[in-house]
């Protein structure tokens, strides 16, 4: 244990340990994982159409813990290999989650930082914003909020 500590250090210190998509969840000594080992089924939050028709958007995102499945969970391997290339990525870590508003079917994977966040929708996004397009959470705001909108209005059952 003190040689992988030391060994750590020495990445650490030496300048070749880059930020990552790390796994809060996980040990500390092992803060970089590979995204194909990631299950953001456990990291599951989800944004109401009313707090996204007022503007609001990862403030009010609710973590409910683990997500049942979604026909989305096939194209979040594919989010992530893009995420680690991101030069944001490189210099800063980040928690990765999944996140939902199922009114809206907008799903994506939700990259949490310090100083920002990334938001990468996976598709289908039906041709309203780019599957696998990295947005910064106001982007996001600018378009979902019309669509947001349009679903409140609507009565239920209505424009599904």
């Amino acid at each position: 244990m003190k040689l992988k500590l030391i060994l750590g250090l020495a990445l650490v210190l030496s300048g070749y340990c880059h930020a990552a998509i790390i796994d809060s969840l996980a040990a500390k000594a092992q803060r970089h994982i590979s995204s194909t080992n990631l299950d953001l089924k456990t990291r599951y939050y989800e944004v109401s159409p009313t707090n996204l028709a007022s503007g609001v958007f990862l403030s009010k995102a609710e973590g409910l813990g683990e997500s049942s499945g979604h026909a989305f969970d096939s194209n979040i391997p594919e989010a992530l290999q893009i995420a680690e290339q991101l030069s944001q990525v490189k210099k800063q870590d980040y928690e990765p989650r999944l996140l939902d508003s199922a009114p809206i079917l907008f799903v994506a994977v939700w990259l949490h930082g310090k100083s920002d966040d990334i938001i990468i929708p996976l598709p289908p996004t039906f041709g309203r914003w780019k599957a696998y397009q990295p947005y910064s959470e106001s982007e996001m705001i600018k378009l979902l909020k019309p669509e947001a909108k349009k679903r409140i209005k609507e009565p239920p059952g209505m424009g599904d």
